[in-house]
């Protein structure tokens, strides 16, 4: 089969780690895959790059014409209709037999990339936040405007650091017409929690499907932590905590709850060991910390995860973190919080330990119990390991991606144009 995986970002971040990790299990599985991205990677693929752009002097017109008071819209309007253009022209060269699309908006692609996909083969769209069925942030926190209209009155973008788009009807009202004009859309949510919040969006009238997202088992597997800390250079003694994210200090992933609790722990004697951009700021004075970088290596990142007692991921919003995948995948347990699709990843007494609430009180609380039962020998390495062989490997996942786009093609087939097969009924 030849599948198309859209993702504005080939192999980085979260959700583009993800797409790539699926590409690259569907190319094992024998499948014809091509990329269309903005951001390519430098590393070598399974599959074929195609880089989605417009020509940098078209680009830098749109930018400088966006600049203009009272042009930003129309010109953000005609760029996007640019921008179709060229995907348009991508699919029909690669011919896919379906679409897979992944994250659109940090590259600010349209949405609208969704119906054109669903012109030229079935399309099916990876959810790995809310973006789609909001009115232009990746996570809706404690508003539900989502459900029936976001407006200029919801609060979102204060979560985002004003990164968020303030034309939430017009953003909102763009989805849901790029919705309608859709054939069969099909959204694949990576968790159930995820799932159950497009099932009260926009999305509710089509089908909605949830297939957690893989990693290679043998890339991440546990190995003797002695083993992992002689490696990195690390002290054999004592408790060990990793801190991993891209900004460290990123408010919307617990940064201030994740510093909270490391003064909380002031008895404790612990050692942090920090992954992402920059270490973290601002630590208590007591803690000895050593910062490994951003790394893109797998292996490096796998002994990183080994090397650790416990993994403190104190996120406010997330769908399926990829360190907490990661992490139980080498047997490491986690502190982390009660939120989107943590718990299905992190479960009490099986994984780690989850706190009372996503505050920098129920955090601080959970660690302090999560080194307790680590110095009175609690050991969750055997299942975690048992957990993510169980739900994340990335050959199931590939099985379920590769049946539902069989399925998807073949009732395409047999479904005249004008009809929409995934649209429930109602009445």
């Amino acid at each position: 089969m030849r599948i198309a995986v859209v993702s504005d970002q080939e192999a980085h971040g979260g959700a583009g780690i993800a797409a790539a990790r699926l590409s690259a299990g569907l190319a094992e599985a024998g499948h014809e895959i091509h990329c269309v991205t903005a951001r390519p990677s430098i590393q070598r693929h399974p599959w074929k790059t195609w880089h989605l752009r417009l020509r940098s002097r078209e680009e830098a017109f749109w930018l400088l014409f966006g600049r203009i008071p009272g042009c930003a819209v129309v010109g953000r309007r005609l760029r996007h209709r640019r921008l179709e253009g060229e995907f348009r022209n991508l699919l029909r060269a690669i011919q896919p037999h379906v679409v897979n699309l992944h994250n659109l908006h940090w590259s600010d692609w349209p949405v609208s990339f969704l119906s054109v996909s669903s012109q030229v083969a079935p399309a099916i769209w990876t959810l790995h936040d809310m973006w789609s069925f909001t009115g232009g942030c990746t996570h809706a926190f404690a508003e539900t405007a989502f459900a029936t209209g976001c407006s200029e009155a919801c609060q979102c973008w204060k979560h985002h650091g004003g990164t968020a788009s303030r034309d939430a009807a017009g953003q909102w009202n763009a989805r849901a017409r790029s919705l309608s004009q859709t054939m069969a859309p099909v959204a694949l949510c990576p968790s159930g929690w995820l799932a159950s919040q497009a099932s009260k969006s926009m999305w509710k009238q089509h089908r909605i499907e949830t297939i957690a997202n893989g990693l290679c088992l043998k890339t991440y597997e546990p190995m003797p932590r002695d083993f992992a800390r002689r490696a990195l250079g690390l002290s054999l003694e004592g408790l060990t905590v990793l801190g991993c994210g891209v900004s460290l200090d990123d408010p919307k992933k617990g940064a201030e709850a994740f510093h909270a609790a490391l003064l909380a722990a002031r008895e404790e004697k612990i050692s942090l060991l920090t992954l992402g951009s920059a270490p973290p700021s601002n630590l208590p004075p007591h803690i000895q910390a050593r910062h490994l970088g951003y790394q893109t290596s797998e292996r490096m990142q796998a002994l990183a995860y080994n090397a650790a007692d416990l993994v403190l991921f104190p996120t406010l919003a997330d769908n399926l973190p990829n360190v907490l995948v990661e992490s139980i995948a080498c047997g490491t347990p986690a502190v982390s919080t009660p939120v989107g699709g943590v718990p299905e990843i992190i479960q009490e007494g099986v994984s780690g330990w989850i706190a009372s609430s996503a505050t920098s009180a129920g955090v601080a609380e959970c660690l302090q119990r999560a080194l307790q039962d680590l110095r009175r020998g609690v050991d969750f390495r055997s299942s975690c390991r048992a957990l993510a062989v169980k739900n994340f490997d990335l050959p199931l996942q590939t099985a379920r991606y590769a049946r539902l786009f069989e399925a998807c093609v073949a009732l395409r087939e047999s479904t005249p144009p004008s009809v929409n097969p995934h649209q429930k009924k109602h009445g």
